[in-house]
């Protein structure tokens, strides 16, 4: 059985319902204000980010997000719907934004992975770091600004 490719194409608008639906389905819609709607609708306006879809049939069954700021390239976010998992989408959308990267110059690519989702990233040739990922859930701790 021949497997058919999806369709990557950047992100628009009306893809919203049913990325929002995808990264709930795989449990990745857990800070709205970084990854919900508004948050996707912003990061699409951005001229240093990338945003592209996978459909399959006219339906969005995955997404990839990343950002190039002229020196590095930085995968943020991927994301394949449950039902279409393991059929090639992922790598296919991944494949795509590092094509877009290299155009724009980018010399290597960095991705934001989990140790479930480290497998995954390393069979398209990426390689753990000793580098430690932290965040700061909420920006005024940093700023000072935050309630004692």
């Amino acid at each position: 059985m021949k497997q058919t490719l999806p369709r990557i194409r950047p992100f628009k608008t009306a893809d919203l319902e049913a990325i929002v639906a995808i990264l709930e389905a795989n449990g990745q819609l857990v800070v709205p204000a970084v990854d919900g709607p508004v948050a996707l609708r912003r990061v699409s306006q951005l001229t240093g980010a990338f945003f592209l879809v996978a459909e399959l049939e006219n339906r969005v069954v995955g997404m990839v997000r990343g950002v190039w700021d002229g020196s590095r390239a930085l995968v943020h976010q991927l994301s394949v719907d449950p039902g279409y998992q393991r059929q090639g989408i992922g790598s296919a959308l991944m494949r795509a934004l590092a094509h877009r990267f290299r155009e724009h110059g980018a010399p290597s690519l960095a991705v934001t992975a989990t140790e479930k989702t480290s497998r995954f990233y390393e069979r398209l040739g990426f390689a753990p770091t000793p580098v430690v990922f932290m965040i700061a859930r909420d920006i005024q701790t940093v700023t000072g600004e935050a309630d004692a």
